[in-house]
């Protein structure tokens, strides 16, 4: 047999185990399993055995304790009446509006609660006798705080004639903006007798002039109906958004020509180079951003709508070499076109 050494530790280790098991009278009938156990013991005798080592029940496991659910605190939801009341009074005062009717406004509009008890932030407002019948009108746009710069987070609200608001609400719409501002104008472009509306909103886009939306709205004496604007060129939601215009770099310095394809006409014009002139007129560029600067025209004796696109060329967005102006018109059954278009 082969001759074992023992440890101090271990020599009492099993001394202490030789005494449990006669205090139960168990010494010679020990079972397999203990039998296997004292052999097993007996092979590691020469391995020193620290508490360190010992293993626990699960010592080949990884116990992880879950960590405590965090505490989440209550978003703090900002009073803006304040501001509001402040911004509304300022901006009727520079429209000319006496402070009685400023307050008749004001009490119109937070009688509709348009600020929702003021988690809602006035973001623009114009004051005018839009219809041109002698009474006042309103346009009053609001945006939502909790969800401030997102597109489609608010509203514009028409007041024409103290009648019931019509609230314009488009998911794909910015309602931030500035107070004092809304590129809006109107004249009755149909002919039908009554006024429409169209306005541009400006986005959060990189670049240039930034993306812009714009909207036709018919006022019907009742209500708002939204007029289709002519256009090629779509968003995902399907709303019109402007024309595809092609820069053409041409071969002469600072020269280039536009190419709308929706009219199949090209206009040639001077801008600044910044790259390269090719032997041969190259694509460079085209328009981006959507209409923006809205304007009511007289074209030919009748009442037109004036929209413009920005055209970059071969420097990129930030390459302005110039503007395409379009004239739109519509007929009384709301079918709009384009009466003419030039570059600045």
């Amino acid at each position: 047999m082969k001759k074992l050494r023992y440890s101090g530790r271990t020599l009492c280790l099993i001394f202490s185990l030789s005494l449990l098991l006669a205090a139960c009278g168990n010494a010679d009938t020990q079972s397999e399993g203990e039998q296997s156990e004292v052999e097993v013991m007996s092979e590691s005798v020469n391995e020193t055995v620290s508490p360190e080592t010992i293993p626990t029940p699960a010592a080949n496991e990884t116990i992880s304790m879950p960590e405590p659910a965090p505490v989440q605190e209550e978003e703090e939801v900002i009073d803006h009446t304040p501001a509001n009341t402040e911004k509304f009074y300022q901006v009727a005062e520079e429209h000319g509006l006496s402070h009685e009717q400023a307050q008749n406004w004001f009490n119109t509009v937070m009688g509709d609660d348009i600020f929702d008890e003021g988690v809602r932030e006035l973001s623009g407002l114009i004051f005018d006798d839009i219809d041109g019948n002698g009474k006042g009108d309103m346009v009053i746009m609001v945006q939502e705080t909790n969800m401030k710069y997102e597109y489609g987070a608010g509203a514009l609200y028409f007041y024409m004639n103290q009648e019931e608001p019509y609230c314009f609400d488009d998911e794909t719409f910015p309602y931030f903006g500035y107070v004092k501002y809304m590129n809006l104008c109107y004249a009755d472009w149909n002919g039908d007798g009554n006024v429409e509306i169209g306005f541009a909103l400006q986005g959060m886009g990189n670049g240039a002039v930034g993306d812009w939306h714009m909207a036709v709205l018919s006022y019907t004496g009742s209500g708002m109906e939204r007029l289709e604007i002519p256009s090629d060129l779509t968003d995902e939601y399907g709303d019109q958004t402007g024309f595809k215009v092609d820069v053409i770099m041409e071969p002469e310095p600072d020269t280039y020509t536009a190419y709308c394809p929706y009219l199949d006409e090209s206009i040639t014009f001077q801008g600044a180079n910044v790259g390269t002139l090719a032997q041969d007129p190259l694509e460079v560029g085209g328009n981006c951003r959507g209409f923006f600067d809205l304007q009511a025209v007289v074209w030919e004796g009748r009442n037109a709508l004036q929209v413009s696109e920005y055209l970059c060329g071969e420097g990129g967005i930030v390459h302005c070499v110039g503007t395409a102006k379009f004239v739109l018109v519509w007929d009384e059954q709301g079918n709009g076109s384009v009466a003419d278009w030039w570059v600045d």
